[in-house]
């Protein structure tokens, strides 16, 4: 469709090969010697013979007519999030169970150990450690249901401190000889 920039009409144009600019603005004359702008709202006609073979054209506007449609239809249809594919056995019962271990080896200095046990929503358990000072740290806690971790926390013994000793200030290595020679015995067979 054509429209004149004064307000007046004129008639569809197609204008095959020209330029762009050329397809889009046009100055014509008239009979009465006034000339006429108009701009050609009509897409302007390109040779696609030129660039791309007729069924090839063809194809590339059912790909796009099929792109278009398929957002379309995507954008319209719920999400719904994936199902698990592993489902994890049903609780039986109320959570029981106990356990102990403990550590004590005189020779390294290592003391500590750990036991808890539980019965449903009820936790009951301590841990111990033999602190570098000397003192043995026992903690004892509960957790009963949402009531959250409370602890109770004793120490036995006395902190021992040992005198400070101010480590050895640096020594050179000793130099080192080279490595004594080998000269081989002859043998005979």
């Amino acid at each position: 469709m054509s429209k004149l920039l004064n307000g007046g009409q004129v008639p569809w144009s197609l204008t095959g090969s020209r330029s762009l600019l050329h397809s889009f603005l046009h100055f014509t004359s008239r009979q009465d010697g006034r000339s006429l702008r108009y701009i050609n709202l009509a897409l302007p006609s390109v040779d696609t013979s030129l660039v791309l073979p007729s069924h090839l054209n063809m194809v590339l506007k059912v790909f796009v007519i099929a792109v278009l449609v398929a957002v379309t239809i995507a954008d319209t249809i719920p999400y719904t999030p994936p199902h698990p594919s592993y489902n994890a056995p049903a609780p039986t019962g109320p959570a029981q169970y106990n356990f102990d271990w403990s550590v004590n080896d005189a020779n390294s200095g290592n003391d500590y150990g750990h036991n808890e046990g539980r019965n449903g929503y009820d936790t009951q358990g301590s841990y111990y450690v033999q602190l570098p000072d000397g003192r043995l740290q026992r903690v004892t806690y509960t957790v009963n249901g949402d009531s959250g971790y409370v602890a109770q926390v004793e120490y036995e013994g006395e902190a021992q401190y040992s005198a400070y000793q101010p480590a050895p200030s640096y020594q050179p290595a000793p130099a080192y000889r080279p490595a004594p020679t080998y000269t081989p015995t002859p043998s005979y067979n």
